[in-house]
């Protein structure tokens, strides 16, 4: 079908608009540099900073904000449709006086995004005309409002909100390339106590360290660092508690974007063996730390040397210009007391990959185990590894 000269004339005009954004940027940048190159030059007329003579005036026609880019964000929910999802999932308001859920959800967000670091902060988005004008909007609810309404949440709601997040979240990776879901998709959870100095938190409890405050559990995509789940536990609760439910939804999220291969991975704390099988038999690889017993530790011992080869942690960076001579070492140097336990080496780990199974699992899965040397000076200590990873059998490394 052929477009209308009017689709056509406002299509023109965008691109013309775009054109003109670009080359305006360009030259801005190329006069910048410019500008940085002709400063290098020797200088005997004294110290360069501290020399201007500002004179600030109040505008009277023009307008600013310190949050100009939350007007690109605010098109940007809206072409996600975001607030719709929010909308038809969450359901915490009997009437819209005249703010809607995804109104309130949004108010908290910005306020976020702005640096805001309290509720109470939203009154200074509230008092800037500018801002306002930006996000395309005549108010915003108060800071009392924002509080009742963060209140009316429970935990279902919570997932709620999640959910309808994530499903804004695969518009956006429906955007991305074929190359983009052609990679493995990396699922990782990790869990961290939150300190709070409140005294009422509904929920909060003291660490293992005596911290007041929460488990922050998150798990997380990996690929783009992106959180997906999040719940909060208190402070003495494990770190792996309720995981198997979140890393469950991740994995539905990421075969419902497109991924075929899906890697879950954590710490010993989320090596949860009952749920082993049931992973591998859906397709789902899995790598987790695991506790070094008493027999990983004599299997990891039994491994033939020749079978062991030394771990990379992290591969050297390419260095595109010529490298630079390292200084001395003054730590390795000295011989004052405590020099032998501060100056030990970066230790070198050698691995091997014996099989084994589980207690909780059926399936025989592949072990990573490691033997660990620490060099001192002319001292050189080797241990097995205090640690070992439990790998699915779908992995084949």
């Amino acid at each position: 079908m052929k477009r209308s000269s009017a689709q056509d004339g406002r299509g023109g005009r965008a691109q013309t608009a775009k054109q003109r954004r670009r080359r305006k940027l360009a030259s801005e940048a190329r006069s910048v540099d410019r500008r940085l190159k002709a400063a290098v030059v020797p200088n005997f007329s004294g110290p360069v900073l501290g020399r201007a003579n500002v004179v600030y005036e109040l505008a009277e026609r023009s307008r600013g904000t310190t949050h100009g880019g939350m007007g690109m964000v605010a098109r940007l929910v809206k072409k996600l449709g975001l607030a719709k999802e929010v909308d038809s999932s969450v359901h915490l308001l009997a009437l819209h006086k005249p703010y809607y859920e995804s109104d309130h959800v949004l108010n908290v967000a910005y306020n976020a995004l702005c640096g805001g670091r309290t509720l109470d902060d939203i009154e200074l988005r509230r008092a800037d005309q500018v801002f306002l004008d930006g996000i395309g909007a005549a108010s915003l609810p108060d800071p009392t409002t924002a509080g009742d309404f963060c209140r009316r949440f429970d935990e279902a709601s919570v997932m709620d909100l999640q959910e309808a997040v994530n499903r804004a979240r695969l518009h956006v990776w429906a955007a991305q390339p074929a190359s983009f879901f052609s990679k493995t998709a990396v699922i990782d959870a990790d869990a961290t106590v939150v300190p709070t100095g409140a005294e009422a938190k509904q929920g909060i409890d003291i660490g293992y360290n005596g911290i007041w405050g929460y488990s922050a559990l998150m798990v997380s995509f990996a690929n783009t660092a992106e959180p997906l789940y999040l719940a909060l536990h208190g402070a003495n609760r494990p770190s792996h508690e309720g995981v198997v439910p979140l890393y469950d939804r991740a994995i539905c999220l990421c075969r419902q974007a497109g991924f075929a291969d899906i890697l879950l991975r954590g710490d010993t704390d989320f090596s949860l063996t009952t749920e082993f099988d049931r992973w591998d038999d859906d397709g789902v690889r899995f790598v987790f730390g695991y506790n070094a017993w008493a027999g990983m530790v004599s299997r990891a011992g039994a491994v033939p040397d020749e079978l062991y080869h030394e771990l990379v942690a992290r591969a050297e960076e390419e260095i595109k210009t010529a490298p630079r001579t390292k200084p001395v070492n003054v730590k390795a140097t000295s011989s004052g007391p405590g020099a032998t336990r501060c100056c030990a080496k970066r230790p070198r780990t050698w691995s091997a990959s014996p099989t084994g199974r589980p207690s909780a699992s059926g399936t025989t899965v592949s072990s990573r185990s490691g033997r660990t040397c620490r060099s001192s000076g002319a001292k050189t200590c080797c241990s097995a590894s205090t640690g070992t990873s439990f790998t699915s059998p779908t992995t084949g490394r």
